[in-house]
């Protein structure tokens, strides 16, 4: 900024001294025209001031625009973000990607979960009350909350946008099963929100936090929401280049002002789905953030300079990996073959050759560090044994099976190593990869039946035998056993929840299910989930737990305190900055 300069120039006037000569009357009578002329002199002298006056007024105008500059906002700023894939669904209720990650961005929940999901905190509910009977939740809704379009929200945007998601979306979403529980929701009034459950639920506020139902969308923007959505988070939409990339920017008008500072005024997410590809961009300085980084280049990140390796905060947070199987449909809906499969797969070499060994072989769902653990004894590697299991059952080896590998890359690279393992055991994988669409409509969903039936599971069947699936922690067994093997009601025609991908089914488990989620006395539920692990996991064996494996991400030093959530994606509604 320049600094002005002035300088005034100042005229000193001398006044000449006359002499009057003491005389005759005739010399004072010529002293006269010498006083008009002097009094003519003064006249000039203010004239001349007054261009003097009018430069003045013009600098004065130019301080004022040095001032305008003086107070300017900060300088805009870019951050770009490497994801693992495109963007597959803008509208955040029907997301079940990892590539959709960076649309957090865009949302802000009724209630919110804290990094470590072991607390519940508010959003846009600030408060919130609980009946003495543990049943309704009257939540108080913010007055300041505005859509990305300028609307406020009120009350009733909250029960448009639940019942949006659980019902208008259904099965094609997750908020579905979180419902189950609940029985009634609506709003009094603009800023109240009343929910009533059927029971007590020790997690019902976990559940809250996560589920899908807290997606909050302006009701009279619904129709655009696949390809311009309108949501109430920090960053609005700006635009989405299929296969290039997607914009956020900052929405000023955001609430929570603390949130917004030292955030980049525009976020960009472009897809890169080979690992030594976002780590190139990352060291090159062409992204300055990259999910998921290969765990055989964790040490690089770290000794690269510039560079910092983010991770999660420890214990249960952690993601953990599992095989599953098609339960109802094909050769796997027969115990036999999955337990074939149990002892020939080979975890260690999936875990050395997939993961660099940083994970952690395990046959458990509940991490070590978690409350409810119990120790199980791990049923050991035993390729004959499987050969024995289906010689036994009446199959001519090798038995064929089509395994489905998930979207994320390092999938491939686990089905070809599970591969040759399974032939050990007489089996033989056919691999089959789908995109990430396809993979959602067969897998996922699944594709309508002409008939119901317990082969067709609510009028869905699916194409696969084997697949693979990454679950995130949470800070209760229900989150990691009961949403990933339950019903919706605990009926077979009922329909399944958004993750039960196997479609398992067991009516004496539902009823542990409903158990464990009936009582607050924790030492009980421990008991209740050790029976639950046991019947499903060393039972039927619907999945196979391969290992806990924590997650990573790449940064540039130009992001700080940046977190990983539970799931391993970024913890965007922290208060992360970013300097460019």
């Amino acid at each position: 900024m320049s600094v002005l300069k002035r300088a005034f120039l100042t005229g000193a006037v001398s006044a000449i001294l006359l002499t009057i000569a003491c005389g005759g009357t005739t010399e004072v009578i010529k002293e006269v025209p010498v006083e008009k002329i002097v009094t003519q002199e003064v006249i000039k002298e203010v004239v001349k001031e007054v261009p003097v006056e009018k430069e003045v007024v013009k600098t004065v105008e130019v301080e004022k625009v040095v001032e305008v500059i003086a107070t300017r906002g900060p300088e805009p700023t870019t951050m770009r973000a490497a994801n693992v894939g495109p963007i597959e669904f803008l509208d955040g209720a029907k997301s079940q990607s990892v590539n959709d990650t960076y649309n957090s961005l865009m949302l802000t929940p009724l209630v919110m979960h804290d990094v470590t999901i072991t607390k519940t905190l508010p959003e846009v509910a600030d408060s919130w009350k609980i009946s003495d009977d543990g049943l309704t939740y009257t939540f108080n809704v913010r007055d300041d909350v505005l859509f990305h379009n300028g609307k406020k929200l009120v009350a009733e945007d909250v029960v448009y946008s639940w019942n949006r998601a659980a019902v208008d979306i259904g099965d094609r979403g997750r908020c579905k099963a979180y419902q189950a529980n609940v029985t009634d929701y609506h709003a009094p009034d603009d800023n109240t929100f009343v929910l009533t459950t059927a029971f007590v639920s020790p997690v019902f506020f976990s559940e809250r936090a996560t589920a899908r139902c807290n997606v909050l969308t302006d009701p009279d923007s619904i129709s655009t929401i696949d390809v311009s959505p309108v949501y109430t988070g920090p960053y609005r939409f700006r635009k989405l280049v299929p296969g290039d990339k997607a914009e956020y920017e900052l929405f000023p008008d955001h609430y929570d002002k603390q949130r917004l500072r030292g955030k980049p005024t525009t976020f960009i997410s472009v897809p890169i789905e080979v690992d030594l590809t976002r780590l190139a961009a990352l060291k090159a300085g062409e992204v300055d953030l990259v999910m998921n980084i290969d765990s055989a280049h964790l040490e690089e990140v770290e000794a690269t300079s510039g560079l910092q390796l983010l991770g999660q905060p420890g214990g249960f947070t952690s993601s953990y990996l599992q095989l599953i199987f098609n339960y109802r449909e094909g050769i796997t809906k027969d115990k036999a073959i999955r337990e074939a499969v149990q002892y020939a797969i080979d975890k260690e070499a999936i875990n050395k050759v997939v993961f660099n060994g940083v994970g952690e072989v395990s046959c458990n769902p509940l991490p070590k560090q978690h409350w409810a653990y119990v120790d199980f004894p791990c049923p050991e590697r035993d390729p004959e044994k499987a050969k024995k299991i289906l010689t036994d059952a009446g199959y001519t080896l090798p038995v064929t099976l089509d395994w489905v590998p998930m979207f994320v890359p390092f999938s491939k690279v686990l089905a070809q190593v599970a591969k040759q393992s399974l032939e050990e055991g007489g089996m033989n994988a056919e691999i089959r990869v789908l995109d990430t669409p396809s993979w959602f409509e067969q897998i996922h969903y699944g594709v309508a039946c002409e008939a119901d039936g317990p082969a067709c599971f609510n009028k869905l069947h699916k194409t696969f035998d084997v697949g693979d699936n990454w679950l995130g922690r949470t800070p209760d067994p229900d989150g990691m056993i009961t949403n990933v093997f339950k019903t919706n009601k605990g009926t077979l025609d009922s329909g399944f929840s958004g993750n039960n991908e196997t479609r398992f089914y067991d009516p004496e488990i539902e009823k542990l299910f409903k158990a464990g989620l009936s009582t607050l006395d924790r030492e009980e539920r421990i008991g209740i989930y050790k029976e639950i692990v046991e019947r499903i996991h060393f039972g039927e064996i619907p999945a196979i737990v391969l290992q806990s494996m924590p997650r990573y991400m790449g940064a540039s030093y130009k992001v700080s305190d940046l977190l990983l959530g539970p799931r391993g994606g970024p913890y965007m509604l922290g208060r992360w900055e970013f300097k460019d």
